[in-house]
C-alpha cells in the first residue's frame, strides 16, 4: 500500500482505477493494488480474528468520557508518527485502543479500558543476533546480558527476510515473530516462528530483526535493529 499527497487541483480520489484502489483513512489518503481477498484459516489467523472481533465491543462499552480521553491522549505530541513521505500524522483514539489491547493480548495480559499513563520503556540493549545453520538446523535467536527485561516487561521480536541466493522475492514487512512476557535470561529463540513464516533459510539469505520492550500498559520502546546473512 502506498500513501498519497494531493495538490491544489486534486484534493482526493476514491474508488478503483486500472487495478488500483484509492481511498483514505484517519491518517490520510492511500492507494493499493486491488485483489480478491483470501480467507486463510490458519490457527494464528483464527486467533487474530478473534482478537479483532472482540475489540470493537470493548470500545462500544466505554463511556463517552473514556473515548474522549483516548482521543485526547492519541492527539498528544508523544503519539505522533511519521509516514514514508516524512509527514507527521496522528492515529485516532480507537486506533490506539485497538493497538494497545492487541499488544497486551499477544503477551497474554488483560485488556485495558483506559489510556496508558506510563512512559514508554527504553529500547532494549541486545548484545547479539544469531542467524546460522547449526548442524543442519536453523538457529535464530537474540541475546542480551543480565536481567535486561523486568518481570513486568515483554520482549517483542519482529523480523523480515530476503531469501538471497538468486531469489528475487523481497519481504518488506516485519511481522511479529514472538512476544514473551518476562523472558528472563537470554537467549530468546524464534527459529520455529521464522521458518514457519519465511521458510528454511539458505546460504546467503539475509534476515532483519527488530526487538522491542513492551510494558504492562501495552506501550513499546523504539526498536533495536540488526541484520545477518545466513552462514
Amino acid at each position: 500500500m502506498a500513501i498519497v499527497q494531493f495538490g491544489v487541483l486534486i484534493t482526493g480520489i476514491r474508488g478503483k482505477l486500472a487495478g488500483a484502489v484509492f481511498s483514505a483513512n484517519a491518517t490520510g489518503p492511500y492507494v493499493r493494488d486491488w485483489y480478491k481477498s483470501s480467507n486463510p484459516r490458519t490457527s494464528s489467523q483464527s486467533t487474530n480474528r478473534g482478537v479483532f472481533s472482540s475489540l470493537p465491543n470493548l470500545w462500544r462499552g466505554l463511556t463517552d468520557a473514556q473515548r474522549d480521553d483516548w482521543d485526547t491522549w492519541a492527539a498528544l505530541p508523544a503519539q505522533a508518527k511519521v509516514n514514508s513521505l516524512g509527514d507527521t500524522y496522528y492515529c485516532s483514539g480507537w486506533n490506539w485502543f485497538a493497538t494497545i489491547n492487541q499488544r497486551l493480548l499477544s503477551a497474554s495480559q488483560s485488556t485495558r479500558l483506559t489510556y496508558p499513563t506510563n512512559a514508554r520503556p527504553a529500547a532494549p540493549t541486545i548484545t547479539g543476533f544469531t542467524f546460522v545453520d547449526n548442524a543442519g538446523t536453523p538457529q535464530i535467536e537474540v541475546t542480551w546480558a543480565g536481567a535486561e527485561f523486568l518481570a513486568t516487561e515483554s520482549i517483542v521480536i519482529t523480523a523480515a527476510s530476503n531469501p538471497g541466493a538468486g531469489h528475487t522475492v523481497q519481504y518488506g514487512f516485519f511481522p511479529v515473530m514472538k512476544v514473551t512476557l518476562n523472558p528472563g535470561a537470554s537467549p530468546e529463540d524464534f527459529s520455529t516462528q521464522f521458518v514457519a513464516k519465511f521458510g528454511t533459510p539458505v546460504t546467503g539469505a539475509r534476515a532483519f530483526v527488530q526487538v522491542y520492550k513492551q510494558c504492562t500498559q501495552g506501550l513499546r520502546s523504539t526498536a533495536w535493529t540488526d541484520f545477518q546473512d545466513y552462514a
